[in-house]
């Protein structure tokens, strides 16, 4: 079979034809056989295509019976108005099939953990002093952030039914990382803007790691150190309980009690916060043992800003005990940090062991305390549901704790 174009749809001479830019191929060439189903799968025929692209298409096409078919493609100049009609539907696809699958995990997620995430357009206000009111957005979240989320809720161990949901708000617009929980409303709040390609969980965020050697703050904290608030608001435990186990100074202040955070140098500090570039920065002033602040000699000055001050990352060295994240302004921020770091295991609870064995036995008996709150315990006193070093809260068993024990032997220095 041969198809030819009609007489009247070829170009005349000095129309742009050129005869010597032919090409023969047969239908086995990858290259010639995708331009040919290109066109058919436009829909288009060869007169409609000769119309559109200038293409004389002859050849014999080959059926059952033949093997041996060839196409002879003729091609002249394309007319720049005249565009090949055609359209890339691949990034259209990839969205849909992205949307699709968020969709599911998401209502996996609510399913499996008792939450609810807030939908995009959903808002949320925040009272803020001298009556001004912040008003937020809710976003949907990417699927990396999904594992993040999905990561720290599995430390949260197994659910717990006969609790309401608890929502998760993920703000639009902001570009700062900060995880919160509202009592009121029952919702963790998540700030992810500030930092492209967050890393998921805490274990990446050591692999992608910092210049100077510490881990990136990735999207499980974020959303643990807000789960960490949650669960101190159920206990009712006070900050005030435990603030000096982890090295913090009360000091009375004009609204109320000022912590303070003591530091290798023998001087406390008193964290102060301040917005740079529009995002939240903190920095470290130097005090006496009265609360003044005080110069780098340690004599009294007369304005904070002439206080001997260090950055957060300065006062996270010279802390007494090492804050296991880079939030610790006052003590519920160092308890979280702690948290996290023993929840999601393995390295990280190993290195806070190995680093600080008296942080790592207060936080170890904070985090049972909660487990034995949410799982009970059997009438020999014994937790019903114990904490293993990967993260995982299971059955408290024999094998189980001779697991945990044999762990702390080999990272206890």
């Amino acid at each position: 079979m041969t198809t030819e174009v009609p007489k009247h749809l070829e170009k005349k001479p000095g129309h742009g034809a050129q005869t010597n830019s032919s090409l023969t191929h047969t239908l086995d060439d990858p290259g010639s056989t995708a331009a040919y189903q290109s066109m058919r799968g436009q829909g288009l025929d060869s007169r409609t295509a000769a119309l559109f692209g200038d293409v004389n298409i002859s050849g014999r096409l080959g059926d059952n019976r033949s093997n041996t078919s060839e196409v002879r493609l003729a091609a002249n100049d394309i007319p720049r108005d005249r565009p090949f009609p055609q359209r890339d539907y691949r990034e259209e696809n990839y969205r849909m099939r992205e949307q699709i699958f968020i969709d599911r995990r998401m209502q996996e997620i609510e399913q499996r953990y008792n939450v609810r995430f807030a939908r995009p357009g959903e808002t949320m206000s925040r009272s803020q002093p001298f009556g001004h009111t912040d008003t937020f957005t809710a976003r949907q979240p990417t699927v990396r952030e999904l594992d993040g989320i999905e990561a720290s809720l599995h430390s949260q161990g197994p659910r717990t039914d006969g609790q309401p949901p608890t929502r998760i708000f993920i703000a639009s617009g902001q570009n700062h990382e900060l995880g919160g929980y509202n009592p009121h409303n029952n919702t963790v709040v998540l700030f992810m803007g500030g930092r492209d390609n967050l890393p998921a969980t805490v274990r990446d965020g050591r692999a992608q790691g910092n210049r100077d050697g510490s881990s990136t703050l990735s999207v499980e904290e974020i959303m643990s150190h807000a789960l960490h608030y949650r669960t101190q608001g159920q206990s009712g435990q006070d900050q005030t309980s435990f603030a000096n186990d982890l090295g913090f100074v009360s000091r009375p202040g004009a609204f109320g009690s000022r912590y303070q955070l003591l530091g290798r140098d023998g001087f406390t500090y008193e964290p102060h916060r301040s917005v740079v570039d529009g995002k939240p920065v903190t920095s470290w002033r130097r005090t006496d043992s009265q609360g003044r602040y005080v110069d780098g000699a340690g004599k009294p000055v007369d304005l904070p800003d002439q206080a001997h001050t260090l950055s957060n990352e300065q006062m996270r060295q010279n802390s007494v005990h090492r804050p296991a994240s880079e939030h610790f302004d006052t003590p519920q921020d160092f308890l979280a940090g702690l948290s996290v770091a023993y929840s999601a295991g393995g390295t990280s609870r190993a290195e806070l062991l190995a680093q600080n064995p008296t942080l790592y036995a207060f936080i170890k008996n904070q985090d049972q305390a909660d487990i034995n709150r949410r799982y009970g315990v059997g009438t020999d006193g014994q937790p019903n549901m114990i904490r293993l070093p990967d993260g995982s809260i299971v059955r408290n068993t024999a094998a189980i704790r001779a697991q945990i024990e044999d762990f702390e032997r080999r990272w206890r220095r």
